[in-house]
């Protein structure tokens, strides 16, 4: 990408990776951006995901949920309700496609489809295959020979792929029902959770305008926001308690949920996956009163909880228990182990009430 271009009213800086929208910048990670600037040089085209796993992540292979997640942090930055897909649609089986134009900033004109690709150098991800004019033309045709040729296979094993996530996912409303021991005459369609612990009840007592470490039960480290960010977006890990305010949260009742926020940057523990996929980071985000930032605590009796989106049902999960420092948290299916069992290490009371325990 040669230069900035505008997508609606945001302006995209792929070389800061960040996109400016009115007063806020939102930062994304490298290949977020790599996979927002391939589908611009081919806005109004559908691109494969094949396509899009070779041109960002080239050699190295990542899984289906890699994209998934780079997708879903593409429609948070643009505020692209997954169901209505104003920005960018998803082709079922084969791709995605960006459905607004784009204009460079430099020329100010609605790019088309042949001048946009020359505009931003679209031999720019050519150069290693080939430095004739020859061989970038058999470049072309082989990767899209591939792509034709995978496309069969693709359609089978995402399909499949699609069920299972979807069998999963319902099974995963169902059972935290069950956690949430729902009456008799709950709606089985019902999209919104309810807890079955109440603020300051249970074994996981919390109090309102209190502050909170918040300990992993498997793996001992802290629920942080990475280097003191301030940013929407901020993907978040563990890391090993250090006593700094990114670790920190203070938490507030919000009728039978609970919302977390972080000490040091201000922003809400937050639930990035619209679409209940599994394995996506959580992440942190200015207040928006959503219920993707709305969570159900809920006592395992071990003096730990589980920390369930009330947007997906979901949990708050360490990926794979790994003890390292800088590992994800995710939200992930109920699966009962430590690394989604959770410690509230209280570090202040609330400021209003100095004498509450």
């Amino acid at each position: 990408m040669q230069g900035d271009f505008r997508i609606g009213g945001r302006l995209v800086h792929p070389r800061l990776n960040s996109i400016d929208y009115e007063e806020d910048t939102i930062h994304l990670e490298p290949k977020v951006m790599r996979v927002l600037v391939a589908l611009a040089r081919h806005a109004g085209d559908v691109v494969t995901r094949q396509q899009l796993r070779e041109t960002v992540w080239q050699d190295v292979f990542v899984g289906e949920d890699v994209l998934v997640r780079a997708i879903s942090e593409l429609r948070r930055a643009f505020q692209d309700d997954p169901r209505a897909q104003h920005t960018i649609q998803t082709v079922p089986k084969v791709g995605y496609r960006l459905v607004v134009p784009v204009q460079s900033v430099e020329s100010n004109s609605m790019a088309s489809a042949e001048g946009w690709k020359e505009n931003l150098d679209t031999d720019e991800l050519l150069k290693d295959k080939g430095e004739n004019s020859e061989g970038k033309q058999r470049f072309r045709l082989e990767r899209w020979q591939s792509g034709a040729l995978v496309a069969g296979v693709l359609v089978l094993v995402l399909g499949a792929t699609a069920w299972f996530w979807n069998f999963s996912r319902n099974q995963e409303k169902i059972a935290v029902r069950k956690l949430a021991a729902p009456s008799s005459q709950s709606d089985p369609a019902e999209e919104h959770l309810e807890p079955a612990v109440a603020p300051g009840q249970g074994s996981c007592p919390l109090l309102t305008g209190a502050t909170y470490e918040i300990e992993n039960k498997k793996t001992g480290a802290d629920l942080e926001v990475p280097v003191f960010s301030a940013s929407n977006g901020t993907l978040l890990d563990q890391w090993k308690s250090n006593g700094g305010n990114n670790q920190r949260w203070e938490v507030a009742a919000n009728g039978p949920y609970w919302i977390f926020t972080n000490v040091a940057s201000g922003k809400l523990l937050d639930d990035p996956s619209a679409n209940r996929s599994l394995g996506v980071q959580v992440d942190q985000w200015q207040a928006n009163h959503a219920p993707n930032q709305n969570w159900i605590v809920i006592p395992v009796g071990d003096k730990s909880c589980k920390i369930i989106s009330q947007a997906s049902g979901l949990l708050l999960d360490v990926n794979q228990g790994s003890t390292a420092n800088g590992t994800a948290v995710i939200q992930f299916t109920d699966n009962d182990g430590a690394n989604q069992h959770w410690l509230f290490k209280l570090v202040n009371k609330p400021a209003q009430s100095p004498d509450s325990h």
